[in-house]
């Protein structure tokens, strides 16, 4: 990822995400190779620190109206293909470390804490590869906190608690019937998520009235909502993201701006915009993503037979991918 620190911030508003991320594709291209080969497939990261995306389940008990997940999700139990899960991220985590690659690791859902049993051997496995000088550092979980005992017994783990407003009632209105409030004892640590949306949190006032009402989380992330294609089949989701959308590249030169907000850190990829600030001691984040764009960059990439992988994704039938495409089906170079 090209890295800008406080002296070098690039602005963003009035800029289109394709003039943004055109030039950043281009420089992946180049100058970010690092090739691997992971079950005899021969892929090239793009990030020196691959992300490992685990989807421990597909099942969630909210029904957020903007979740990429929802085409799939189920309340059962987690389907297993052809390698039970933990098995597969093993073999997975073993063979980076074999070819030296130390990446991060995001286990998520649907909602992983559903399945305790399940995500205590999976935690089980993961901590086997954490530590010494070549260990894995960066483990996070992301859950709405239905069930924050689990996660809680790992202190290596960073705990991403979903909450996209301070508010009961707007809450329930995102979450569904089955939000319930957190005491302030579980969600003190815990590194707290918020969407961005037109109505919900959506400007730097909000985002201020949301830390003070979470001032017992270790910190926070603020992401863009991500608009979604028709690709997939989505319609009320589709619909609801086109609703809700803010521009992101405006308000992030606002908190630039801010006095209260003590600059960190910018990072541009070829499909993101990462970020990093102080506020009050704190350090927040806001992070935006287009998939739609990214779904362009992958196909056009997969035309040429150039197999360019921006994140490793296990999914709960066990089937490995990148972000766009099953990494089973990349054809072997001559």
């Amino acid at each position: 990822m090209r890295i800008f620190n406080k002296d070098w911030r690039i602005t963003l508003g009035g800029k289109t995400d394709e003039e943004i991320f055109t030039p950043e594709v281009h420089y992946y291209r180049t100058h970010n190779q690092y090739p691997v080969v992971l079950f005899g497939k021969p892929i090239t990261n793009v990030y020196k620190r691959i992300n490992v995306q685990i989807l421990l389940t597909r099942a969630c008990n909210f029904k957020c109206p903007f979740c990429i997940e929802n085409d799939g999700m189920t309340l059962g139990k987690p389907t297993e293909g052809k390698y039970w899960l933990p098995l597969l991220v093993r073999q997975v985590l073993t063979q980076y470390k074999e070819q030296n690659i130390t990446p991060t690791i995001s286990i998520t859902g649907g909602e992983p804490t559903l399945f305790p049993d399940k995500l205590y051997h999976l935690l089980d496995i993961v901590g086997s590869f954490v530590g010494g000088t070549d260990g894995i550092k960066f483990i996070n979980i992301n859950t709405n906190g239905t069930n924050l005992n689990v996660p809680k017994d790992f202190d290596w783990l960073r705990i991403n608690l979903s909450r996209h407003h301070y508010g009961v009632d707007q809450n329930k209105s995102i979450f569904g019937p089955n939000y319930k409030t957190l005491t302030n004892d579980l969600i003190e640590g815990t590194n707290l998520q918020c969407v961005l949306m037109r109505g919900y949190i959506d400007s730097i006032k909000e985002m201020k009235e949301y830390m003070a009402a979470y001032s017992m989380g270790a910190g926070y992330s603020f992401r863009g909502l991500t608009t979604l294609d028709n690709q997939k089949g989505y319609s009320s989701e589709a619909l609801f993201t086109q609703e809700r959308f803010i521009d992101i590249k405006p308000l992030l030169d606002e908190i630039a701006k801010d006095p209260e907000f003590e600059f960190i850190q910018q990072k541009i990829g070829d499909h993101y915009i990462y970020e990093i600030y102080k506020y009050k001691g704190k350090v927040f984040r806001v992070v935006y993503s287009n998939f739609a764009w990214l779904r362009k960059v992958e196909a056009e990439e997969r035309n040429r037979n150039v197999w360019n992988s921006r994140a490793t994704i296990i999914h709960p039938n066990a089937v490995y991918s990148g972000w766009t495409y099953d990494l089973n089906r990349v054809h072997t170079r001559a």
